[in-house]
């Protein structure tokens, strides 16, 4: 949340690319904070607000997102923070992550990853009437309560930044390695 643990991780990946690579210590950190990402991504490609475990795949399918039966105007008082989060960019902030970290270490597993993010962001637009993104989704990618002043509905907000990640992810760099083969999700 709030770009605290991905912007850690970018500052480290650039200090251990400065030190060339050669302090163990860091690549420790660093190998160990990288598992715990990539392990705290749900199969359908988002990102949780606060990571506990690893997702149980059969707990979170993979499905588009769509309106809830109701919308309730009461606040729930539920625990929100494993919901698919875009709020606060937190997802653009991981997405920016594994891209860095795939120009770094080269390592496909983050580009893949990042392919994953954006086949959720396009799982994640909201169908007609109302074609935009939330700022939360539960499992059964519907938008979802956060905190009391975060209802569940659709957001102009999330809806602008997760528009701008998309252009970011196709344009990303100009470099060919990010779009060969497109990402699913813009292809």
């Amino acid at each position: 949340d709030d770009n605290k643990s991905q912007s850690c991780l970018m500052f480290l990946m650039h200090l251990d690319q400065e030190l060339n690579f050669k302090d163990k210590r860091i690549r420790d950190t660093l190998d160990y904070a990288f598992k715990h990402f990539l392990a705290a991504q749900y199969p359908n490609g988002a990102w949780p607000q606060q990571f506990a475990a690893p997702p149980d795949p059969k707990e979170f399918p993979v499905q588009k997102a769509r309106y809830p039966k109701t919308w309730s105007r009461t606040y729930p008082k539920k625990d929100y923070r494993g919901h698919y989060t875009f709020n606060d960019n937190s997802i653009a902030d991981m997405l920016n992550v594994l891209l860095e970290a795939h120009r770094i270490y080269g390592d496909r597993k983050f580009l893949a990853a990042a392919k994953k993010t954006g086949d959720f962001m396009l799982l994640a637009q909201m169908p007609e009437p109302q074609p935009g993104w939330a700022q939360q989704y539960n499992a059964d990618m519907e938008p979802a309560w956060a905190r009391k002043v975060e209802p569940a509905s659709i957001s102009g907000g999330e809806s602008q930044g997760v528009m701008r990640t998309l252009i970011n992810l196709y344009r990303k760099p100009g470099d060919a390695r990010y779009l060969e083969p497109l990402p699913r999700a813009l292809a």
